[in-house]
């Protein structure tokens, strides 16, 4: 008997038998249930193509997919068939419009309106770029970020010199990251001997103009620029040029052999350590491509 009334009730919420006002503040949570629901929505969409592009295991896909299903089906499908089915059925015509409109309107924003503005602004920002060196956040950051990347704390004796992030403008994520240390208070010798960054021996080797190897984000081009023109001009106006970041744009164009050792962490994702014994200088850089 008792199965049979919850059956009943059940089966009536379903078919919308249910005055307009319960369907919409009760099973609709408060006009809530496609937002909400969209909330779901989305992430269910957006982790199969994050999982799939991250080549997931397809079991593991299924059961996220399943997940975010589950909640959308029951958060946002049947909260959204019961109203329509009861503003359908209800009595006052204007209040049945007004529903219907309000669930057409809330899924064409969610479905449609807002990804259109989330691309929008995500290809705005792709698109724009960003450079910044040596500020409060990337300084604090760098001890974790060459622990996180070589797994070894920044040499005892080594002086954090400088740091610079640099994002191109353009659609794919293309970024690098670079850690300077000056190492004039080390035994930097030993600690090309003995130190393992990503686990390996530090080699020597000529840098050439690969994924690995690369200036951009430290301003090597403007920075020599000016290092030339102060030369050769005597009223130029004097800035300072990094004595730390200077060696480093030589060492490019020179190509003469340095301690290094690389750690690829995808195809288009290198960390690269660099030492420069004549010059003291550790040299870590991450470049995304």
């Amino acid at each position: 008997m008792g199965i049979r009334l919850v059956n009943n009730i059940i089966n009536k919420i379903w078919q919308g038998d249910i005055h307009l006002a319960w369907a919409f503040w009760g099973v609709g949570l408060c006009g809530l249930a496609i937002p909400v629901g969209l909330i779901f929505f989305w992430p269910m969409i957006l982790t199969v193509f994050f999982c799939c592009s991250h080549s997931f295991n397809t079991i593991l896909i299924i059961l996220f997919f399943l997940f975010w299903f589950v909640l959308f089906c029951v958060f946002c499908v049947f909260p959204s068939i019961v109203i329509w089915r009861s503003a359908s059925k209800t009595s006052s015509e204007l209040w049945g419009l007004l529903t219907k409109a309000y669930m057409v309107i809330t899924i064409l924003v969610g479905v449609i309106i807002a990804p259109i503005v989330y691309v929008y602004q995500d290809i705005t920002w792709r698109l724009t770029p960003e450079f910044y060196e040596n500020t409060a956040e990337l300084r604090q950051e760098a001890p974790s970020f060459f622990k996180k990347h070589t797994g070894l704390d920044i040499p005892v004796g080594a002086k954090l010199v400088h740091v610079a992030y640099n994002r191109d403008a353009v659609l794919d994520y293309e970024a690098n990251h670079h850690v300077i240390l000056d190492a004039s208070g080390m035994d930097l010798k030993k600690w090309i001997s003995t130190a393992k960054p990503f686990g390996k021996n530090l080699r020597m080797k000529s840098p050439f103009s690969t994924l690995g190897w690369t200036s951009y984000g430290l301003k090597c081009e403007e920075r020599i620029k000016k290092e030339a023109e102060s030369k050769i001009t005597p009223n130029f106006p004097k800035k300072p040029v990094s004595e730390y970041v200077m060696p480093i744009c030589r060492l490019m164009v020179s190509g003469r052999e340095v301690w290094q050792v690389v750690k690829r962490l995808r195809l288009d994702r290198l960390v690269t350590l660099v030492v420069l014994e004549e010059e003291k200088l550790i040299w870590l850089q991450e470049v995304n491509s």
